[in-house]
C-alpha cells in the first residue's frame, strides 16, 4: 500500500483518488478521515495527518514513483510504503 497524508482538506484527496482512478483505474484508492481507521486498514508506523490515502501498490515501480510525484499537486506527501 502506498500511503499519502497532510492534504490541505478531504477535497484534495478526493481530487487526487479522482486522478488515480482516472489514470491508473486498476489501481484501488482509499480516503481515510480518522488515523485509526487508517492504521487498521494498513499498519504503519509513522505519524500520519488525515486526511490520508492508501492507494494499491503497482508492480512497475516507474508508475508507483509517478503516483508519488503526483501527490505534490495536491498539496500533500508520500508517507511510505
Amino acid at each position: 500500500m502506498l500511503i499519502f497524508d497532510r492534504f490541505p482538506t478531504p477535497v484534495h484527496a478526493a481530487a487526487f483518488i479522482a486522478t488515480i482512478e482516472q489514470l491508473l483505474p486498476e489501481l484501488g484508492s482509499h480516503l481515510y478521515d480518522d488515523v485509526g481507521d487508517a492504521l487498521a486498514a494498513d499498519p504503519f508506523p509513522f505519524v500520519l495527518t488525515p486526511p490520508i490515502v492508501h492507494v494499491d501498490r503497482f508492480d512497475d515501480l516507474g508508475i508507483e514513483e509517478e503516483v508519488e510525484r503526483l501527490v505534490e499537486r495536491f498539496g500533500a506527501m508520500f508517507a511510505g510504503a
